[in-house]
């Protein structure tokens, strides 16, 4: 069985783009080439200093959470 990543590269990428700051320059270049987002989520300007965004994992990904405020996904192998 392929993993999700395998089946559906671009899909994924796209969803982490919601979830980047504000200010990003990969937010503001991007983002606005996905059509069918019709509605972004609330997050900060800037990531705080305690966020470790885009660590790989070394193993497949088995879980992943999203906070109840939207701001925040948290993944685990």
């Amino acid at each position: 069985m392929r993993s999700m990543i395998e089946v559906a590269p671009l899909q994924i990428y796209y969803s982490g783009l919601l979830f980047t700051p504000e200010s990003s320059p990969i937010r503001v270049g991007y983002l606005r080439n996905i059509p069918w987002v019709t509605m972004e989520p609330k997050v900060t300007d800037v990531w705080s200093s305690l966020t470790q965004p885009l660590e790989g994992h070394t193993d497949n990904v088995k879980s992943v959470v999203f906070s109840s405020s939207g701001k925040l996904v948290v993944s685990a192998f």
